[in-house]
Parts: structure tokens; sequence; C-alpha cells
């Protein structure tokens, strides 16, 4: 028992300490990299139904009918 008294002393420590980055600063990061991420990955879909659009187009356009 002694020992997860110990175990707990140090985690409650460790969990106190200010030194680092805290849960808060790493909560706002990654909901920083989540909406570059969704951002980037709109951006994409965008580009790329213009891409199949036009691909349609000129295989629709240039098959003779």
């Amino acid at each position: 028992m002694a020992s997860l008294a110990k175990f707990r002393t140090r985690l409650w420590r460790w969990l106190r300490q200010e030194d680092g980055p805290t849960a808060a600063e790493y909560a706002v990061l990654l909901g920083l990299v989540v909406l570059a991420l969704v951002g980037s990955i709109v951006g994409m879909a965008h580009a790329m139904q213009q891409v199949f659009a036009a691909a349609a187009d000129a295989v629709t356009l240039g098959s003779p009918t």
C-alpha cells in the first residue's frame, strides 16, 4: 500500500507542475491542428471536384456521338 500512496503522490505532484505545457495548451494546439486539417481537406476536395468536372466535360465533349 505504501507504494500506491507514493505513486499517487508523485502523480499528483507531476500533474500540478507548471513548468511544462498544460492540458489546456495541448487542447488549444490540437484544435488548431484539426482546424488546419479540415480546412486543407475541404480545399483539396473543392479542387478535386473541379478537376474531375473538367475531365468529365473533356471526355463528354471530345467523344463523337
